[in-house]
């Protein structure tokens, strides 16, 4: 008996833990950023309990100005609480405390649209497996929720959160393209790129692309020729892969080149063909 108390209790520490590990995401400190929660309060002190100050909306900006140590576990996501500046429906300058999980990830402002993407939940099916999380992108148009749709994506280490809007490249009926990143600060962590069309308020998700090296010994680059650039077709996406690897004796780059080509249908990229890669051998520096 004293033997399977003791087993319960390590596994609700393990588990314990591992619902208590910090998501990294968020990368606001010193910065402005945006409510990406329909609603969600503001407290005087950082922890749920402590009393409301104020409730802001979708779309609300404010100022993180630090982010403090108390964690809070929402949807499988542990996250701090940051302290905030704001301005009040009164028109003054207030602070208080809010869980990061509800501010967007960034925002990006477009003439009368503002892009925002949130992370709404995260999930692991094993300590040793990858993050899955969900991404929820939005748009925004004067202020107003003008577009919502969710993609779930499996990633873990690459943490360091980009985003951009681009045209539509050249793919028939798509308003515009967006693209949100995440990269990694050490050698081997990939930077991973996600690719969404939008036509009006609907959302379709595009090829993805990575890039990641490892110091002089290995790189991996993936790249991406739409319609309108240089070598495009219409209706037409090229993914250009680059591999380079260093062999044992230090002296060659063996390089490996290939293609995949997808189709635009209008709503949905479809995967046509492979190419076979093409190997050739650049010396190292110094030989």
């Amino acid at each position: 008996m004293h033997y399977r108390i003791l087993f319960l209790v390590l596994v609700f520490q393990g588990f314990f833990a591992q619902s208590q590990e910090k998501l990294w995401y968020w990368n606001l400190t010193g910065a402005e950023a945006m409510v990406a929660a329909t609603n969600c309060y503001v407290r005087s002190e950082p922890n749920r309990t402590a009393p409301l100050l104020d409730s802001l909306h979708l779309g609300k900006k404010v100022k993180v100005i630090e982010e403090t140590e108390q964690l809070l576990t929402l949807k499988g996501m542990t996250v701090p609480f940051v302290k905030i500046e704001y301005t009040n429906r009164h028109g003054n300058t207030q602070s208080g405390y809010l869980w990061e999980g509800f501010l967007a990830l960034g925002y990006l402002e477009k003439k009368e649209l503002t892009y925002l993407t949130a992370l709404t939940h995260s999930h692991k099916e094993a300590p040793d497996s990858s993050n899955s999380i969900t991404l929820t992108l939005m748009v925004l148009k004067r202020g107003t929720l003008f577009s919502k749709t969710d993609f779930p994506i499996d990633q873990d280490e690459s943490t360091f959160f980009e985003h951009r809007v681009m045209s539509n490249m050249g793919l028939q009926g798509l308003d515009a393209i967006y693209v949100v990143s995440f990269s990694g600060e050490a050698c081997g962590i990939p930077t991973l790129f996600y690719y969404f069309g939008r036509q009006e308020k609907q959302w379709f998700p595009l090829p993805s692309m990575m890039c990641v090296g490892d110091a002089d010994v290995y790189s991996h680059t993936e790249a991406f020729i739409f319609p309108k650039e240089k070598g495009g077709k219409p209706d037409i996406i090229f993914k250009t892969i680059v591999e380079e690897s260093l062999n044992e004796q230090e002296t060659l780059y063996e390089v490996k080149k290939w293609r995949e080509t997808y189709s635009w249908e209008g709503k949905k990229a479809k995967f046509i063909s492979k190419t076979r890669a093409k190997i050739q051998y650049k010396k190292a520096n110094g030989y």
